[in-house]
């Protein structure tokens, strides 16, 4: 009897934390269908889409979602080039100073984004770097390439070293055993650390708001304006729209992971 008690007890313990992480979001979503013009109402005015149509049509918000996935493209692409080389260079030669990048890549996920901000937006202006997209880019990469080495690493610890030098005692070169070898068993990881960061990308609002210009605006900085300026039921349609896509990429990451380790 009491160990039915403790199941259903830790359930419910369960259920109550999901309820509280997801039940503000799935507010937020409710209410982008509701027909006010107070995006703080929590009466219902009955069903509309009238908000979706004015989301589409307004163009300064479409300038910020562009930027928002231009710059996370260009931090996937930047986490992974610079990214994956690191991981397997550090799987390949296990030295002291191997491991201690490997664990300054740890370290530079503990620290706080705040940090990251102040500290490109001194570096910047100490280079005279021009702010806006690119800058931004570069920041974000930055703060993704730690989350990309990890990943990566992660996956290659569960590669054979002994398959890669039997295909080169065989015959194949170094570039066609990494390339015939080692990149399919790391794809899961690439795949998902370059989700991942897409994410991070589109969502992150600390770092790009010290690395941003007049034309980095992105899609959060552009939320957090509308609700300080002037607020409007808007902003619960496009929270509900950056909810889906990153649920959706959550959501083929752990996919993607789950059809690697059944492989």
């Amino acid at each position: 009897m009491s160990v039915n008690v403790k199941k259903i007890f830790g359930k419910g313990y369960v259920w109550l934390v999901l309820f509280f992480f997801y039940f503000p979001i799935v507010m937020v979503v409710i209410y982008s269908f509701n027909n006010t013009t107070s995006p703080n109402s929590a009466v219902w005015h009955g069903f509309s889409l009238r908000w979706y149509k004015t989301l589409f049509s307004n163009v300064q918000i479409g300038l910020a979602v562009r930027n928002s996935f231009a710059i996370a493209v260009i931090t996937v692409m930047l986490s992974l080039v610079l990214g994956i080389p690191a991981a397997i260079s550090m799987w390949e030669r296990d030295s002291k100073i191997n491991r201690f990048l490997e664990n300054l890549s740890y370290l530079s996920i503990l620290l706080p984004e705040i940090i990251y901000g102040i500290a490109f937006l001194t570096w910047f202006s100490f280079l005279k770097f021009p702010f806006g997209l690119y800058s931004v880019s570069i920041a974000h990469s930055t703060f993704c390439i730690p989350y990309t080495i990890i990943m990566v690493r992660a996956r290659l610890s569960t590669v054979d070293k002994f398959t890669i030098e039997a295909a080169r005692t065989l015959g194949a070169s170094k570039i066609r055993a990494f390339c015939d070898i080692l990149i399919p068993d790391i794809v899961p990881a690439i795949v998902s650390s370059a989700l991942l960061s897409f994410v991070l990308s589109l969502d992150n609002v600390i770092i790009t708001t010290f690395s941003s210009g007049a034309d980095g605006t992105t899609l959060p900085l552009k939320i957090y304006s509308m609700l300080r300026l002037k607020p409007s039921p808007v902003i619960n349609a496009l929270c509900a729209l950056m909810t889906l896509v990153t649920f959706l990429s959550v959501a083929l990451r752990y996919l993607i992971d789950s059809k690697g380790e059944k492989k």
